[in-house]
């Protein structure tokens, strides 16, 4: 039975972006979206952080993006890269055509071949990365780490460098060779019928994978990939001044590369836990405080909790409630601005639930002093 296109998700509309993003733009909202409906979190949306993906996948892809743009289709058959089969039905046509000429049938190598063809246009070799793969993962830490920054080891099961071959793939005593099927270039050439007439391709070199070379004897260890599967640890600066949702970048951390690639990057999604005296908005910090009534007439100095420990705060005398206090650079580091946020204390004016006669006699005298016709209401002999 012929595979059916089904048009595809509004990747844009996915990421929140229009069609004008650019590469940053797109790796942004992706970050902000995988974090958010991660389905590892509570309240995470699995379903969701798929349809991310997805649009991820495609729009940072400029060969997807371009054909994403131009066509808005893609084929829908349970695999997970979303232009990994064509999906095209061939049996309509006829005159020797036969599918089987495209180099993997998938439905980017159909466009690119169409486009990288000699003799239809301007060839165009491909050489592939053997760069190894980013990482993500997610990270809690507590509340003050975040405004210092701390120093955190890492456990990842991730693919390393093979240790028996040093990431080259070869056999110890053996040395890299010239591959025989590309003859060093990394790349093949073939002619293909198609719908179009003749077309000569270019494709990668499967036995190489691009790079022209091939070990004389591939590594036991890593069967010639130059990596394997392993826990590494690691340490990881955290830097002062992150809050929760932000994402730290650690270069060349993520997956080794294929036979001696560059290493993939590390991105870290930063989980800040709440703090039983602090909330944090941008890069201050408001806490409350709760002062007597005298201490909001007369005015006080008192001592006040800090992220950097005490610190003498001044209340003026009238001061009301609700009214914020501020201490200067007692915040949050400013991240690449060698300055801090301030702390601002909300003031609450603590009125006694349940007065003694003392306080009593003296809000009656203060009543009679303001020439107040105050009417008190009793309840049990206490005051609501």
């Amino acid at each position: 039975m012929a595979k059916k296109f089904k048009m595809a998700e509004d990747y844009y509309k996915i990421l929140g972006l229009d069609k004008s993003a650019t590469k940053d733009d797109i790796k942004r909202a992706y970050r902000k979206l995988a974090h958010k409906h991660h389905p590892d979190k509570d309240g995470g949306d699995g379903e969701m952080f798929k349809k991310v993906n997805e649009a991820h996948e495609v729009l940072s892809d400029d060969k997807k993006r371009s054909q994403y743009d131009q066509f808005g289709q893609v084929y829908n058959g349970g695999n997970s890269n979303p232009y990994g089969d064509s999906g095209f039905d061939f049996s309509g046509f006829s005159g020797g055509f036969s599918s089987g000429g495209f180099s993997g049938g998938g439905f980017s190598d159909i466009f690119e071949e169409f486009f990288n063809a000699d003799g239809g246009g301007q060839h165009r070799s491909r050489k592939s990365s053997n760069r190894g793969n980013d990482i993500e993962i997610h990270l809690s830490l507590d509340f003050l780490e975040s405004c210092f920054g701390v120093e955190k080891e890492l456990n990842l099961n991730t693919l390393i460098v093979c240790p028996d071959c040093d990431g080259k793939g070869v056999e110890k005593g053996y040395r890299v060779v010239k591959c025989e099927d590309c003859q060093g270039q990394g790349s093949v050439k073939r002619v293909q019928r198609t719908i179009l007439g003749n077309i000569v391709t270019t494709s990668v070199c499967s036995k190489c994978n691009g790079t022209g070379e091939v070990p004389e004897v591939a590594c036991k260890k890593c069967h010639g990939q130059g990596r394997v599967r392993d826990s590494k640890n690691f340490k990881v600066q955290i830097p002062a001044g992150v809050d929760n949702g932000s994402t730290v970048r650690v270069p060349k951390k993520g997956e080794a590369g294929l036979k001696g690639g560059e290493n993939g990057d590390l991105y870290i999604h930063i989980i800040v836990k709440d703090h039983a005296t602090f909330k944090r908005n941008g890069y201050d910090i408001r806490s409350d405080l709760k002062i007597s009534i005298a201490q909001a007439v007369l005015g006080d100095e008192v001592s006040i909790e800090t992220i950097d420990g005490n610190s003498i705060l001044k209340i003026p005398a009238g001061i009301l409630s609700g009214q914020v206090l501020r201490l200067s650079e007692k915040g949050v580091e400013m991240i690449g601005k060698g300055k801090r946020g301030d702390q601002l204390i909300k003031i609450i004016i603590d009125i006694p639930k349940n007065p003694s006669s003392a306080e009593l006699d003296i809000f009656e005298q203060l009543a009679k002093l303001t020439n107040k016709d105050i009417k008190p209401q009793k309840k049990s002999g206490v005051f609501w």
